[in-house]
């Protein structure tokens, strides 16, 4: 499975359509590819080998982007795709956080955050409404950090590969000496 920044398509006005129901709100009103891409947002294609899925990451702050996921794979393939996708973004582009936000009118969603790696961060009780009803929403979230840590699966060797592949060499020096410190904190002081 492969991931690749990509530009509105029809393939991706195909799975918005074909999902719009399922994620939107009684307020929202149908939208395409072209709507979604914001300046600033990113949008990731996941191929496999063909087109079988998006993921919009839309910018949420400094250096924070907000995912949005299109896309007809479930189970261990989904999640393999959220984290092709999420390693794209942390090694190609300014992105420090990832934060989703997941209604409580679709528990998938959260389920699917936290198969990716996302930690919860707070519950809204009431935020939007979904067929009459009002529901509330969590916050997911995922700093590059705790990426860097699940990926090296706590190995500073791999750690120091990934970084690697980090387009910005300051930001993976960075990213490396911090997570350096949370998994060795007495070795990292030490000079």
């Amino acid at each position: 499975m492969q991931a690749r920044f990509s530009l509105p398509s029809p393939a991706l006005d195909a799975l918005i359509e074909r999902h719009w129901n399922s994620i939107s709100d009684d307020d929202s009103k149908p939208i395409d590819s072209q709507a979604i891409y914001n300046e600033g947002t990113f949008i990731v294609e996941i191929l496999d080998p063909s087109t079988v899925g998006f993921l919009s990451f839309q910018p949420s702050g400094t250096f924070t982007y907000q995912v949005h996921v299109t896309t007809d794979m479930t189970g261990q393939r989904a999640v393999d795709a959220g984290r092709v996708a999420i390693d794209l973004m942390f090694t190609h582009t300014d992105c420090q956080m990832i934060v989703a936000r997941c209604p409580d009118h679709n528990p998938k969603v959260l389920a699917y955050a936290y198969a990716c790696g996302f930690t919860r961060e707070i519950h809204s009780p009431s935020t939007h409404t979904k067929d009459g009803k009002r529901y509330g929403s969590t916050l997911a979230s995922l700093s590059m950090q705790r990426w860097l840590i699940k990926r090296c699966d706590g190995n500073l060797l791999v750690a120091g590969q990934i970084c690697q592949h980090i387009q910005d060499q300051s930001k993976a020096l960075n990213l490396f000496n911090s997570v350096r410190g949370m998994l060795h904190p007495i070795t990292s002081r030490m000079k």
